[in-house]
């Protein structure tokens, strides 16, 4: 049982809870090199379970900034939140790591968010932190990756903490902690406001 399993599983899980909620809608991407939409939004948690399976096991590269700037100008600017101008809120679940070129590899700066945050969107990060830092710190582990990730491991979760909004930041290393996570972020997007508000 793999730790995308266990992602996969727990989305199903809270996207159903989730789209119990009136004015909610769900919609699922995944990124590599490219983005790619498995669901437009829907308040269907079938559809979501169905497009879930969808997502690929392995990736050839990660192009983070790339994937957040055409997921804005696919989705647009967020509304003020009501039932026919929704909030949006992204959920981020990333190792925070840039690899377009295994030897050369960049940890994903905060700024990376800002285009999506003058957008008006609420941004919440899982940190599905890459590699394991013993594995990481491995003697065999000689490569330039491996050197500027021992090197700069520190900083991928300040980073990632500075891009989320709000503090909406949630580690997920292991699997019960990840699937923690996923929870917990899903869990802050359902606490409900002192006005009505919905969020695609």
């Amino acid at each position: 049982y793999m730790r995308r399993d266990r992602i996969r599983d727990t989305i199903k899980s809270v996207s159903r809870d989730l789209l119990r909620e009136d004015g909610v809608r769900m919609a699922l991407y995944s990124f590599d090199e490219e983005i790619r939409m498995h669901s437009d939004f829907t308040n269907k948690p079938q559809q979501i379970r169905r497009a879930v399976n969808t997502i690929p096991d392995q990736s050839k590269t990660t192009h983070l900034n790339n994937a957040l700037r055409q997921i804005a100008e696919k989705i647009g600017p967020a509304g003020d939140g009501s039932e026919n101008d929704p909030a949006i809120a992204l959920v981020l679940m990333t190792d925070g790591v840039e690899s377009l070129d295994p030897n050369s590899p960049q940890i994903i700066e905060p700024e990376a968010c800002d285009p999506l945050k003058e957008l008006g969107w609420d941004i919440y990060i899982i940190n599905i932190e890459y590699p394991v830092s013993e594995t990481l710190r491995s003697p065999s582990r000689k490569g330039p990756e491996d050197i500027y990730l021992r090197e700069n491991e520190k900083r991928i979760p300040v980073n990632l903490r500075a891009c989320a909004s709000n503090e909406q930041y949630f580690d997920g290393k292991f699997g019960p902690q990840l699937a923690g996570a996923i929870r917990d972020t899903f869990a802050s997007i359902e606490q409900p406001p002192a006005q009505p508000y919905f969020v695609k």
